[in-house]
């Protein structure tokens, strides 16, 4: 039985006769798509009587993730569908990006900044591509080319997901092909396949941008900057078992007392024990 669609089911895995892909009955792919729980009866319908607009949609591209389905589509195949595996096979070369947006206060009144980001599946990094309050095509050109170029941070990466925004321009994902990374265009108004990117956004809104008022884009940058470096180094993830991504040498010590780092005059809190030095502790045992 196929499986609800999240990401965590999601097989990059394009190729046909790949074994970590399994063929599925036609047939057992309609009657499973009608059992999902979140599946609407009307886009049901429209899919069970294989409606010509749907698959004419979705042959515009190489492959298609079918959201309701949870299964891969393959054009000139109407009737195979290959179930996901767990995004774990291939999370060390997963990438997804997406944008978040908040205003700033300028001399020319109220403006809204669109800042994109891209985020490693397998170790939650977050890397900041840019911010700008005007994201055109030769900006999104010219970020591609620093996050993929030689020292870039994609250029170990195979495949990144990013949704049906038409920020992601055609030349973007050209420049990412050229470099060796494989564009994943999600289908649309399927957040859930985007859901580590979601996180994220919700993460930063709720706890950090929502609760300051910007007045330039430098307090932006710096209030964006300071809550990566929080991310990474000094909050726990529940998707990894509480653990944090990329902790500093005074994480996990038993010794010492108590200390609070704070960030952003306060909003965001660090909580960890200063370990003392064993030379220091001898000299106070002398």
């Amino acid at each position: 039985m196929i499986q609800r669609p999240t990401l965590r089911r999601l097989s990059l895995s394009v190729a046909k006769g790949n074994t970590l892909v399994e063929p599925l009955d036609g047939s057992k792919f309609w009657r499973n798509l009608l059992r999902l729980n979140k599946c609407r009866s009307r886009k049901a319908r429209c899919l069970k009587n294989q409606d010509s607009a749907f698959f004419k949609h979705i042959e515009r591209s190489s492959w298609t993730v079918a959201t309701f389905a949870g299964a891969v589509y393959f054009p000139g195949n109407n009737k195979t569908a290959v179930c996901f595996n767990e995004v774990h096979v291939h999370k060390d070369v997963l990438w997804a990006t997406d944008f978040f947006t908040s205003e700033v206060w300028t001399k020319s009144g109220l403006i809204t900044y669109y800042v994109l980001f891209f985020v490693h599946i397998a170790t939650r990094k977050i890397v900041i591509g840019g911010m700008t309050p005007h994201p055109n095509g030769e900006w999104m050109a010219q970020i591609a080319r620093n996050i993929s170029g030689f020292d870039g941070e994609l250029i170990d990466a195979k495949y990144l997901i990013h949704d049906r925004d038409g920020k992601y321009t055609a030349q973007f994902d050209a420049m990412m092909k050229s470099a060796g990374v494989h564009p994943i265009r999600l289908p649309p108004r399927s957040p859930n396949l985007n859901a580590y990117a979601e996180r994220f956004v919700l993460s930063i809104k709720s706890e950090c941008l929502n609760k300051i008022v910007f007045a330039g884009e430098k307090s932006l940058r710096r209030t964006v900057k300071n809550y990566v470096e929080y991310y990474h180094a000094e909050r726990n993830h529940q998707g990894m078992n509480n653990r944090i991504p990329f902790p500093s040498d005074e994480t996990g010590s038993d010794i010492g007392e108590i200390k609070c780092k704070k960030r952003l005059g306060g909003l965001l809190k660090y909580y960890y024990r200063e370990g003392r030095s064993v030379d220091f502790d001898i000299r106070k045992a002398g």
